[in-house]
């Protein structure tokens, strides 16, 4: 049996670590933690990589999820290094993490 708190809950699949980081960046911003699993797995094999939260934090966690799916609606930039789309916010593409042009009229 294990102690409390330490089971723990698939919150979200996505298609490759770079989509499974920006989810887990916003749940430690969020005070929730969580882990990628399935990060290490070749990428032919159809199982998603999965992002993990503690069950105790599974409500907060399906919050933060939403968040970001409503922003997911909102201004993107477009990386010249790798194509690659990310919030218009970020300083930085979250693919490649080349910096993201400043003037973006």
């Amino acid at each position: 049996m294990s102690p409390a708190g330490t089971e723990w809950t698939l919150l979200a699949g996505c298609p490759s670590v770079g989509h499974a980081e920006p989810l887990l960046a916003a749940l430690g911003k969020a005070g929730l933690g969580g882990e990628i699993r399935g990060r290490h797995l070749p990428t032919v094999q159809a199982t998603p990589v999965g992002v993990w939260v503690q069950a105790r934090n599974a409500g907060r966690a399906n919050e933060v999820l939403r968040e970001l799916e409503a922003r997911r609606d909102q201004a993107t930039i477009r990386c010249a290094t790798c194509g690659e789309e990310s919030p218009e916010n970020f300083e930085t593409c979250w693919a490649c993490g080349a910096v993201l042009p400043v003037d973006r009229r």
